[in-house]
């Protein structure tokens, strides 16, 4: 029988990119709390989010879609995060593919608050 991959057997992993010249991070990992039986994934949502602030995350900017958050049984991603006490962005791409206009449109809205919070040096998301 093959065992399921937990929060706990495989634990999550954060790879980082510096954004120079600024003191910014950015993380990136794959969706925290997932459950996929055919993927063996069985992990818990607030155990990972708990990983992600501990790994010093400001923000989770999430880029699946929505209804990923059905399929991978993350329903409460957002509500986590915010307990947590780190901001949450939401702007999804279609899986698999290139960004699209609707990715665009969010991306114009939020990009300047990203920028600023990265050359600043306290923006640690992690995404997808």
């Amino acid at each position: 029988m093959i065992e399921m991959r937990t929060s706990e057997t495989s634990p999550i992993l954060i790879a980082e990119v510096p954004i120079p010249p600024s003191q910014g991070l950015l993380g990136l990992t794959f969706c925290p709390g997932k459950k996929d039986s055919g993927a063996r994934w069985d992990r818990d949502l607030h155990t990972d989010v708990k990983v992600i602030r501990n790994w010093g995350a400001a923000v989770v900017l999430t880029l699946i879609e929505d209804h990923e958050f059905r399929m991978l049984k993350v329903e409460r991603l957002e509500d986590e995060v915010r307990a947590a006490g780190m901001e949450w962005l939401h702007l999804p791409i279609i899986d698999v593919n290139v960004p699209d206009e609707r990715f665009e449109d969010r991306w114009v809205k939020e990009a300047s608050q990203i920028h600023h919070r990265l050359d600043r040096g306290v923006l640690r998301p992690a995404l997808k």
